[in-house]
């Protein structure tokens, strides 16, 4: 399950080439970029082969290796940077073939963009130790990727509302008795 919720955190939030909302003003070449990285690497073809011209060498997500590590002070011993990202992708390739990711909001400033998505997508393949479930889900994220002097990402934190993902697509059941739509 630590694997899986790696997975979804760190691949959560993309979009396409628009949003219905920008706060951007005097940081379009920011906006562009990331817009360019979420088309490239996390719509249409998801092409994990360029994961390098977007991640940086030393690329982390702080939030996410301090889950994985279960200790801020202990070293994640997982692929970093480009790497990272590329088994990301693949993954979110063969779990979710077609899943859809839609920019809502997105404010920038000189390094930092923040992003609030939805996720739409269906469980076709799968993910880590779990079996296709063929069930539909929808969830929102909120990501915030920092940008270096080249452009490229090296911080990134993300929420997802993992627990609606995790019910939806079929990973997460209910126990007798339990309802989970009751317990958020």
């Amino acid at each position: 399950m630590r694997n899986v919720l790696m997975f979804f955190l760190l691949g959560a939030v993309a979009a396409p080439a628009s949003a219905l909302e920008t706060y951007c003003e005097g940081n379009e070449e920011l906006l562009a970029r990331y817009l360019e990285m979420s088309d490239v690497l996390f719509n249409g073809e998801r092409d994990e082969t360029r994961a390098g011209e977007y991640y940086a060498e030393k690329f982390r997500s702080p939030d996410v290796d301090v889950r994985r590590a279960g200790d801020p002070g202990k070293p994640v011993k997982e692929p970093t940077g480009p790497e990272r990202m590329r088994g990301v992708i693949r993954m979110y390739k063969r779990a979710f073939p077609q899943r859809e990711l839609i920019n809502e909001v997105i404010v920038c400033n000189d390094e930092f963009v923040i992003a609030r998505v939805r996720v739409k997508g269906v469980m076709d393949g799968p993910m880590g130790d779990y079996a296709p479930t063929g069930k539909p889900f929808e969830y929102t994220a909120i990501d915030m990727y920092r940008f270096n002097q080249e452009g490229k990402v090296f911080e990134r934190w993300g929420v997802a509302d993992s627990g609606k993902f995790l019910r939806e697509a079929g990973i997460l059941q209910e126990a007798p008795g339990v309802r989970l739509d009751e317990a958020d």
